[in-house]
């Protein structure tokens, strides 16, 4: 009789352990510990950013070590690193939502951008944005503008 209250408080602690273990992933992945989403960026390969309205309008760039540029323009890479990290959009990664009225027309956006780790930032929406893109588009185009 003892064996067997052994055995089944063993069993019990166990399954124990296994849910706590179960809960302790669900929570990671719900709040995506994965080092990466509060870490700074720190340097960028690539970027796109296509907005669509009444028109597609497309920001496409490269950089290396020190600047960014496209196929006639040069940009500055460290304003840029700046505005991704004042707008936290490292934790945009992931953002797809669509609110779609059915309009052809509608607005939307999407975005990649390769880090220097090669980390890629995905994010996409329509008639949708991560908190304050207007902002981030903004002062974007403050820094790009000019040639697009």
């Amino acid at each position: 009789m003892e064996k067997k209250n052994k055995k089944d408080k063993n069993k019990i602690f166990i399954i124990l352990l296994f849910v706590v273990a179960i809960i302790v992933s669900l929570i990671c992945i719900v709040i995506n510990i994965n080092g990466n989403s509060n870490k700074p960026i720190t340097g960028i390969k690539s970027f796109h950013l296509g907005i669509t309205g009444i028109a597609y309008r497309s920001y496409d760039f490269e950089c290396n070590d020190d600047v960014c540029y496209d196929d006639n323009n040069e940009f500055d890479k460290d304003k840029i690193i700046k505005l991704l990290n004042k707008y936290h959009v490292r934790e945009w990664n992931g953002f797809n939502k669509n609110k779609d009225s059915g309009w052809a027309d509608a607005d939307g956006f999407d975005l990649k951008i390769v880090l220097d780790d090669n980390t890629t930032i995905n994010a996409s929406g329509m008639r949708a944005y991560p908190k304050r893109f207007y902002n981030f588009n903004t002062e974007l185009f403050k820094i790009i503008g000019e040639s697009y």
